[in-house]
């Protein structure tokens, strides 16, 4: 699913398919989030590797900075991460959710204002991808297999440092790098024939 994971194979023994991401389908139902916020959306496991705890003091000082933000963590919950998460959550007076587990929620995208992708490793970067798909801006950490999922998108970084974690996010909430439609023109390499295609081929 990237040249990170393949170079895990001996020389000329993997070839590189970027996986298909649908674009996502209209849905009725919503996200439990507050309305008329902007609902910055963390989706995946809730686990060290996935870096939602390296994301939550900048997370705390948007919030602090800025009133009409919340931030919602999709994701099973359970475990120390979660735990911990769960616990801010509850004191944060509503402007922290935790979401669960939620089927298909790539469809659901559209509902949040910023994506963000902590992460501290990813073979491919499945959510940033499907951010793309849905037009809605993502900022991620610079690595493995997310610069290649990003490589389109100009400057779609989080710092290397955290302490400016903060800055960067509130900047994108203010005013987007990316149009929507520019976006989705990022995701192009992911379309889900494409992929078909060159499995077929393979």
């Amino acid at each position: 699913s990237s040249a990170f994971t393949a170079r895990r194979f001996a020389p000329g023994r993997a070839r590189v398919v970027y996986i298909g991401v649908p674009h996502p389908r209209p849905t009725e139902s919503r996200l439990d989030l507050r309305p008329g916020r902007r609902t910055i959306g963390l989706v995946g496991n809730l686990c060290p590797r996935k870096g939602q705890l390296d994301a939550l003091p900048a997370l705390e000082q948007v919030l602090e900075a800025r009133d009409d933000v919340d931030v919602a963590f999709v994701g099973r919950v359970a475990g120390p991460v979660a735990m911990t998460l769960s616990d801010r959550a509850a004191a944060s007076g509503g402007r922290i959710r935790m979401l669960g587990w939620v089927p298909d929620v790539a469809d659901h995208f559209h509902e949040f204002a910023l994506v963000v992708v902590p992460s501290r490793s990813e073979g491919f970067g499945r959510v940033a991808v499907e951010s793309l798909r849905a037009g809605v801006p993502v900022l991620a950490t610079r690595i493995e297999g997310l610069t290649e999922a990003l490589r389109d998108v100009s400057d779609p970084w989080l710092p290397d440092t955290r302490q400016h974690w903060a800055e960067r996010i509130l900047r994108e909430l203010e005013q987007p790098s990316h149009s929507p439609d520019a976006l989705r023109a990022a995701a192009h390499r992911f379309d889900p024939e494409r992929y078909t295609d060159e499995v077929l081929d393979c």
